[in-house]
């Protein structure tokens, strides 16, 4: 996840011009409400404020919250007796 999401942010600026220009361009998905909005908060996802080593721990900390989340535990007891993923 951690090497993932460092290769997408290392491209942070190409990912978030397509999708201004894919708001330009019209169409129209509603993640894509409030334009300013949703490209302020696309940057932020991205960390770029973070140096590397802060952004790695940073994402470190995503991972360990989601495995103590209630929710994220039971998505995966649904996934598995639903569909059987486990």
């Amino acid at each position: 996840m951690v090497k993932g999401f460092m290769a997408l942010r290392s491209h942070a600026e190409e990912i978030i011009s397509f999708i201004e220009m894919s708001i330009v361009s019209g169409i129209d998905l509603p993640c894509f409400q409030g334009r300013e909005r949703a490209l302020s908060e696309l940057r932020d996802r991205f960390k770029l404020d973070m140096t590397t080593t802060q952004c790695k721990e940073h994402m470190l900390k995503i991972i360990e919250d989601a495995c103590d989340n209630w929710r994220t535990n039971w998505y995966d007891k649904f996934q598995k007796y639903s569909v059987g993923i486990f």
